[in-house]
C-alpha cells in the first residue's frame, strides 16, 4: 500500500534526478486510483515512457519507432496497441506538458517556504 505523497520507487531508477521523482510521483498517484480508463492507462504509459527518456538522457530521436517496436513486443496488450509516442510527440510534451508542470510544482514550493542565499 502506498502512502499519499509518498514516492515509490522505481526499479532502474537512480533516485537523484527530478525525472526519476516524477516518475515515482505518477506511480504513487497510478497506485492510488488503480481504475482508469484505457485512454488513461495509455497516457499514463506515455508518461512513464518519457520520463525514462528523460531520466536516462536519451534523445527524442530514440523514442521514433518505439511505438511499432512496443506493438511487435507486446502484442496482446491493449495498452501498446494504442501507445504513440514518438520523437515528435516526445518533444512536445516533454516541453509544453512535464515542464510546465514541473516549473509550476517549482514556483508553488517555492512560494509556501522561506528561502535565503548566501555568497
Amino acid at each position: 500500500m502506498v502512502q499519499q505523497n509518498q514516492p515509490v520507487p522505481i526499479p532502474g531508477m537512480t533516485g537523484s534526478d527530478e525525472a526519476s521523482t516524477a516518475l515515482s510521483e505518477v506511480a504513487a498517484a497510478t497506485a492510488k486510483a488503480p481504475f482508469f480508463s484505457s485512454d488513461e492507462q495509455r497516457i499514463i504509459a506515455e508518461i512513464y515512457w518519457l520520463l525514462h527518456i528523460i531520466d536516462s538522457h536519451f534523445s527524442f530521436n530514440s523514442a521514433a519507432g518505439i511505438s511499432d517496436l512496443f506493438r511487435l513486443m507486446f502484442a496482446d496488450c491493449t495498452i501498446t496497441q494504442q501507445f504513440k509516442m514518438a520523437d515528435d510527440k516526445s518533444r512536445y510534451v516533454a516541453v509544453y506538458g512535464l515542464a510546465l508542470h514541473f516549473m509550476k510544482q517549482l514556483a508553488d514550493s517555492v512560494r509556501v517556504s522561506c528561502y535565503s542565499m548566501k555568497h
